[in-house]
């Protein structure tokens, strides 16, 4: 059974584990003032959005406000059937394009996902989403991450920065030729053993 509500109706997840950057939104916003909505959303029974913050904050940017629900047990399939789209329309494939690709411009939060995972998904649930390594690989890469912002937040004083390349050669005549080259583009080099 369907019925109408109002976007602010809805909420969104303050532990949701997928950030939406802005040209993720920016897409997701544009996908549907070009060709309408696509994707529909999940929420728990109080309005909180599961599945789908992203989608919900680009409508509301996109200034829709009009949201049509079906309530579900979890036992059935939800189909968002467009009308106004056949296949093989340019519709449907552009679509089809913007959908897949939004979900690629987003990124995991690691941090929320460690913790969901040790606050809520005590079984192997979990693990069958997000192996060990990828978890270390997330972790890592949020750190990462971190630590680029930390040095770009950085402001390095002048006569601090040296640019410097180092070329490993394969053997004494590799670096013989490299110098040369070097010193008829006028270049300074210094020679280093290792």
């Amino acid at each position: 059974m369907s019925k109408e509500n109002h976007i602010g109706d809805f909420r969104f997840d303050p532990r949701n584990p997928r950030r939406h950057l802005p040209r993720n939104i920016g897409m997701i916003e544009r996908s549907m003032n070009e060709v309408g909505v696509g994707r529909s959303v999940v929420s728990t029974k109080d309005g909180t959005i599961i599945a789908g913050n992203g989608v919900l904050e680009a409508a509301a940017q996109a200034g829709i406000e009009e949201v049509i629900t079906v309530h579900t047990t979890g036992t059935q399939l939800v189909v968002h059937v467009r009308d106004d789209i056949a296949d093989g329309d340019r519709n449907a494939a552009l679509l089809g394009l913007f959908d897949n690709r939004t979900a690629e411009l987003s990124e995991w939060d690691s941090e929320i996902l460690d913790e969901i995972r040790e606050e809520f998904i005590t079984d192997d649930s979990f693990n069958f989403v997000f192996n060990d390594r990828e978890m270390i690989e997330l972790m890592g890469e949020s750190r990462d991450r971190q630590d680029a912002r930390n040095a770009a937040d950085a402001v390095p004083q002048l006569g601090e920065i040296e640019y410097r390349v180092v070329v490993d050669c394969e053997d004494e005549e590799d670096q013989a030729q490299l110098m040369e080259q070097l010193n008829d583009m006028g270049r300074s080099f210094r020679a280093l053993l290792s």
